[in-house]
């Protein structure tokens, strides 16, 4: 896992997002081979306006005809699969104000990028004392932190 420093706070669910990456995380170590690394990064993007994670895999990587179904319901070409994970994950992610994407890497394997909008000043104050309730009214997190 590798945290960039100073990454800020964000106005979301823990619980939801926690359940976003335990899914990203746990799909990745399904398909990567024994003994390859499933990586998990978070970095700020898009000039310091949204903080992305992105979770990696050594594995297969993602046919090319899939990429554009990983995220309808009940699509899965894994057996026993219920096809609910991915479109679980972007459901989330589109609550909090998000995206994510799909991708396979140039060395080989997939990558899962989830990014997420860095909230105004005013709104994280707004959060702290209450006035806003986030989202399923939980805690809000910051990354690499506890809720």
């Amino acid at each position: 896992m590798q945290v960039a420093p100073g990454l800020p706070a964000l106005a979301l669910d823990a619980g939801r997002m926690e359940q976003v990456l335990e899914n990203l995380l746990a799909n990745a170590v399904q398909h990567a081979p024994r003994g390859t690394c499933v990586r998990l990064t978070a970095d700020l993007r898009e000039g310091g306006q949204a903080v992305a994670f992105r979770v990696e895999d050594e594995g297969p990587g993602i046919a090319s005809a899939d990429l554009e179904r990983l995220f309808e319901p009940f699509f899965s070409r894994r057996q026993g699969g219920t096809g609910l994970g991915l479109p679980i994950v972007h459901r989330i992610v589109e609550a909090h104000g998000g995206m994510v994407r799909a991708a396979n890497r140039p060395q080989g394997g997939a990558a899962f990028t989830v990014i997420l909008p860095v909230p105004t000043s005013e709104a994280m104050s707004a959060l702290r004392d209450g006035a806003l309730p986030s989202a399923h009214g939980k805690p809000t997190a910051e990354p690499g932190g506890a809720a």
